[in-house]
């Protein structure tokens, strides 16, 4: 139920050693360094602990079956490209050519009322679900659509642009240790990228007044 810091802090320090060869893993790392951030001597073992130290289980065992492809550790020009927004209603995007030739497409999701109702605002200021949030479920979003479609992914460099800052550098970081929302759907991104053995996302911050397309 709970583990001495001490051994926790060189647990996390083995584990990013290890993500170097594994980048999709650095996805798994918000709950575990979220954990460290205080000063506790002793730290307890929550369910976001758990699940992040089974899926680093899981991804170990698999990195020693099939070897990372360089193409997998690097960022480079995108062969696909997607734009993407959210806002309280719902998230949408458009996906288009990059180097490699993609059919234009659309797609937009609504929200449920009830992710709606947790949106902290002016009328809502307890709110447990932020803009940002959702602008996380919209760049997760895009990517999954891409698998949707059938694009061949694997060793595949995707660029998805975003106007919103922070959720741009917890997709470039695959971490977040200020949003528990953000962290959960990062993790999920970090995952679909190792399945489908694609290249890191490369996240491109993008003003809202010229991302009129995923507007």
């Amino acid at each position: 139920k709970t583990v001495e810091r001490k051994r926790m802090e060189k647990l996390v320090g083995k584990l990013r050693h290890a993500s170097l060869a594994v980048p999709a893993a650095k996805g798994l790392f918000s709950p575990l360094q979220a954990a460290l951030n205080g000063a506790n001597q002793w730290i307890r073992i929550t369910k976001p602990i758990k699940q992040s130290l089974q899926d680093w289980r899981s991804l170990i065992d698999e990195v020693m079956t099939e070897p990372t492809s360089t193409e997998e550790l690097i960022k480079a020009p995108p062969a696909y490209v997607g734009y993407c927004d959210a806002c309280k209603f719902g998230a949408g995007g458009v996906g288009v050519s990059g180097l490699k030739e993609l059919p234009p497409f659309v797609w937009r999701v609504a929200f449920p009322a009830e992710i709606q109702q947790r949106l902290v605002s002016y009328s809502n200021p307890t709110g447990d679900i932020t803009n940002s949030d959702l602008e996380m479920a919209g760049v997760l979003l895009e990517w999954l659509v891409l698998e949707r479609i059938g694009v061949r992914l694997r060793h595949e460099h995707v660029g998805v642009y975003c106007d919103n800052t922070p959720t741009v550098a917890w997709s470039m970081k695959l971490s977040s240790t200020k949003s528990k929302v953000a962290a959960r759907l990062l993790m999920a991104l970090a995952m679909r990228q190792r399945v489908t053995r694609s290249s890191p996302l490369l996240t491109i911050s993008i003003a809202g007044k010229t991302n009129t397309m995923a507007d």
